[in-house]
């Protein structure tokens, strides 16, 4: 069994990474593209920890209004029952109809308290997404700086192309 302690990411230890990496980057290659990507990427992880908290943080307004309309609607309900009055005048069909449209009701408003309580998910999970895809266009840039600087380029026998990127390190640096 796997312990879940590896599987944790610490904030703090991926910033500190990140931030030798940059150094380490810019002292090497001082001015470079992939020194202002790692560099935004310091940024952008330093900016995370506020989305992840605002992520993890309950939206009170939306559970408000969650709570409030269930407190209402049991008000409601209860106002209503005072004026039942059941009498054997009403015959089977009519009890079935109450029945049938008192549970028609009783879903639809089980519906509306599904989609309240779902809202604060969804949108947190929107956020989410959107910080992930971010995350994402970082790995893709990393990697598009990436293509040009294969070590295998000065064993090969391949003749430049006419679009062939100017390769400006060594064989020993790219190692």
């Amino acid at each position: 069994m796997v312990s879940d302690i590896n599987n944790i990411l610490i904030h703090e230890k991926i910033e500190t990474t990140l931030f030798l990496l940059t150094k380490r980057i810019n002292e090497r290659f001082p001015d470079s593209s992939i020194g202002k990507t790692s560099n935004d990427l310091l940024k952008f992880t330093r900016n995370s920890e506020i989305i992840l908290r605002w992520i993890l943080k309950p939206n009170m307004a939306i559970r408000l209004i969650a709570y409030t309309s269930i407190a209402m609607s049991i008000a409601g309900l209860m106002y209503c029952f005072k004026f039942i009055r059941l009498n054997s005048t009403y015959s089977f069909t009519d009890i079935t109809s109450m029945a049938e449209s008192s549970i028609n009701n009783i879903l639809l408003i089980g519906a509306a308290y599904f989609f309240l309580f779902k809202l604060e998910d969804r949108i947190k999970r929107i956020r989410a997404i959107k910080y992930l895809n971010e995350i994402r266009g970082f790995a893709h840039v990393i990697d598009m700086h990436q293509l040009s600087k294969n070590p295998q380029y000065f064993i090969s026998d391949l003749p430049n192309t006419k679009h062939s990127p100017n390769r400006n390190l060594s064989c020993k640096e790219l190692s």
